[in-house]
């Protein structure tokens, strides 16, 4: 519960210096579908190490591509496809 009181309080204090809504969250493989949308969509505001997040990044697509492939029947049986 500390961390995401941290996060929360790390986020408004950014929303406040850059005048604008900022969520901070962590990427992981736990939370594909929400890591893929941050990788997607999101602006990287800081980065420590270009070669870790790259690496990220592309495990990040890969594992959505495998989970995609895997529930392909699932959503064309359903009308999603």
């Amino acid at each position: 519960m500390a961390r995401l009181s941290a996060c929360a309080h790390s986020s408004a204090v950014l929303s406040g210096v850059v005048g604008r809504q900022v969520d901070i969250g962590v990427i992981s493989p736990r939370n594909l579908v929400y890591a893929m949308q941050a990788v997607s969509m999101a602006q990287l505001l800081f980065c420590r190490n270009a070669v870790e997040k790259d690496q990220i990044i592309m495990r990040v697509y890969s594992l959505y591509a495998k989970l995609r492939e895997d529930r392909a029947e699932v959503e064309q049986a359903y009308g999603y496809r």
